[in-house]
């Protein structure tokens, strides 16, 4: 069966699909699923690329001044991309958590995935108070 509405569930903090049998869920398979998956995806390629290009960059750049540039733009991107690495971490866990821990008695497992959407709504906040001068 598959699910069609998502609510919070207040014994285990944290969200879940409440199923309904026979009803398919297109907002999932339509927008959910390929929008988490492609943005996923295309962090993972473009980040790869950037660090990457960057660690090449960064050995053959001499020079104090470009070299203390090229050593910040490198901070900026690993930053990003932890940022990046934090939201999959968040969508991965919410879809794969619930059918892990199914019915266990171990509800503490369910707050996992809240974790870690609060550890992303916190890495958003950090890198922005960190890389913004007007900000701090």
């Amino acid at each position: 069966s598959r699910s069609c509405r998502l609510s919070f569930n207040y014994v285990v903090f944290s969200y879940v699909y409440q199923t309904i049998p026979g009803v398919p869920n297109y907002s999932n398979d339509i927008v959910d699923l390929p929008l988490n998956t492609i943005s996923s995806a295309l962090s993972l390629i473009c980040y790869t690329g950037i660090i990457v290009y960057m660690s090449r960059l960064r050995r053959n750049v001499t020079g104090g001044i470009a070299s203390k540039r090229r050593q910040q733009e490198y901070v900026y991107a690993m930053q990003f991309a932890s940022m990046a690495a934090f939201y999959s971490i968040s969508w991965l866990s919410f879809r794969i958590l619930p059918p892990l821990v199914g019915n266990s008695p171990q509800l503490w497992l369910f707050g996992i995935t809240t974790t870690f959407v609060l550890l992303n709504s916190w890495s958003n906040a950090f890198v922005y108070l960190i890389n913004n001068a007007e900000v701090s």
